[in-house]
């Protein structure tokens, strides 16, 4: 604390102290906000679904993972549906494939066979 020697260094010590106090008063404020905003029955709740469950609630998130949850199921289910499409066509090119070979060489094997025979 510093020595006050006349009237206005007291009126300067008055002003920096109200200010000072202005500015405590309004951490209180806030801290008290937050401590009232936490005590919310709603919150609580949140908090306690939260905890037992280990998904986090909070209300911006809560909406921005749901919703990015919705996306990615939806996108797995297309590209499953997609990949079943797609290996059923593939299984059905690879048979038309062995099965054209197969016959290409059978009409080989026998057009090479009947020639030996002659």
């Amino acid at each position: 604390m510093r020595t006050i020697e006349n009237a206005r260094q007291l009126r300067e010590e008055i002003v920096r102290l109200q200010s000072e106090l202005e500015v405590e008063e309004e951490k209180i404020r806030v801290g008290l906000k937050a401590v009232r905003e936490d005590f919310r029955p709603e919150n609580i709740i949140f908090r306690t679904l939260s905890s037992v469950t280990g998904i986090h609630f909070a209300k911006s998130d809560f909406l921005k993972n749901g919703l990015m949850a919705t996306v990615s199921i939806i996108i797995h289910r297309i590209l499953t549906k997609q990949e079943s499409v797609l290996e059923k066509k593939l299984v059905g090119w690879i048979t038309d494939f062995t099965m054209r070979i197969r016959d290409a060489l059978s009409k080989y094997g026998a057009s090479s066979g009947s020639e030996d025979n002659k």
